[in-house]
C-alpha cells in the first residue's frame, strides 16, 4: 500500500509542474461489498490538482465531494483501470475519453491511478 500511495504523489509531483489538470485517486482494502472506512479528498486550484484515497473496509463509496472533472468521466476511467488490472495489467497507461491515465497496482484492491488532462 505504501508503494503505491508513495508512486501517486510523485507523480503528483511531476505533473502538477505544468499547466494541466491533474486527478489522483488511491484505492486500498475495501469490503467486501466495495465500501471504504476512510475517505479524503484534496483540492488545489493554485496548480489545479485533486486527489481522493479511499481506504480500509468499511461502508462509504469511494465518490468526490466535488467532482473534478465529470462523474461520467471519472466512471470511465475507473472501469478501464480496473478492468486493466483484473485482465493482469498492474501497471500502464491508456486514453479514456481524451485523457492520459496512468496506474499502478499491486493487486485489484490496492491501486493507484493518475488522470491527466
Amino acid at each position: 500500500m505504501k508503494k503505491v500511495i508513495l508512486t501517486a504523489f510523485a507523480i503528483v509531483g511531476i505533473l502538477a509542474t505544468g499547466n494541466a489538470k491533474t486527478i489522483v485517486i488511491n484505492k486500498c482494502d475495501p469490503s467486501s461489498t466495495g465500501g471504504y472506512k476512510d475517505v479524503g479528498w484534496s483540492h488545489s486550484t493554485e496548480n489545479d490538482t485533486h486527489q481522493m484515497s479511499c481506504m480500509n473496509p468499511g461502508d462509504k463509496a469511494c465518490k468526490w465531494d466535488t467532482d473534478p472533472w465529470g462523474k461520467t468521466q471519472l466512471d470511465d476511467v475507473d472501469q478501464a483501470v480496473t478492468g486493466q488490472i483484473m485482465k493482469g495489467n498492474l501497471t500502464g497507461s491508456i486514453v479514456v475519453d481524451g485523457a492520459r491515465v496512468d496506474w499502478d497496482a499491486v493487486e485489484l484492491n490496492n491501486f493507484s491511478y493518475t488522470i491527466q488532462l
